[in-house]
């Protein structure tokens, strides 16, 4: 999904489209979002078509240099190798984001979800709908994953180790009204 190599965002082209196009979906389904400026930086997230749960996060200098590469699952999790780069454009970290998790994986999780019949991994009915998160806490290694579906919150709290659930919840979110 993404490599190593030295990348540039072109910022004439964002320019001249950015107030029409800073959202796009190519016909095989993918979706890619631009946003940002010359003082922040610019971000482009790609979302590969179903049944992908994945995202690809990329993020730019105001010069349009790369700045940082990733592979996201669930809006909060990185996966696969991420890649940061300095100013210049030069590869300053490289991260084996898998390295960190026990021995029961996102792939893991994905499939447990997709038994509960809280996503659906063929068809990848939810993914938009999911949220999920590694901790490591102490040691102790969790996976928390949260899906809305029908009003309801329905939280699962998964051992990193062993996939057992440590916790199961539903609940209603609270939404703030103003």
């Amino acid at each position: 999904m993404i490599t190593r190599e030295f990348e540039q965002f072109d910022i004439a082209k964002y320019q001249v489209q950015q107030h029409n196009e800073s959202h796009v979906t190519l016909p095989d389904g993918t979706s890619i979002v631009q946003s940002g400026n010359r003082e922040t930086g610019f971000i482009v997230n790609t979302t590969p078509p179903k049944p992908s749960f994945f995202v690809v996060y990329k993020y730019y200098y105001g010069n349009g240099n790369i700045r940082e590469k990733a592979v996201v699952l669930g809006e909060d999790t990185y996966v696969g190798k991420s890649y940061q780069f300095d100013e210049q454009g030069k590869l300053t970290k490289e991260t084996n984001e898998d390295a960190a998790f026990g021995k029961f994986s996102y792939n893991d999780v994905l499939h447990y979800l997709h038994q509960q019949k809280m996503i659906n991994i063929h068809t990848g009915e939810n993914r938009e709908k999911l949220h999920l998160k590694f901790n490591n806490i102490d040691g102790k290694k969790t996976w928390e994953a949260d899906i809305e579906i029908n009003g309801f919150n329905n939280l699962y709290v998964l051992d990193g180790e062993t996939g057992k659930v440590l916790k199961k919840a539903n609940h209603i979110p609270i939404r703030i009204v103003e």
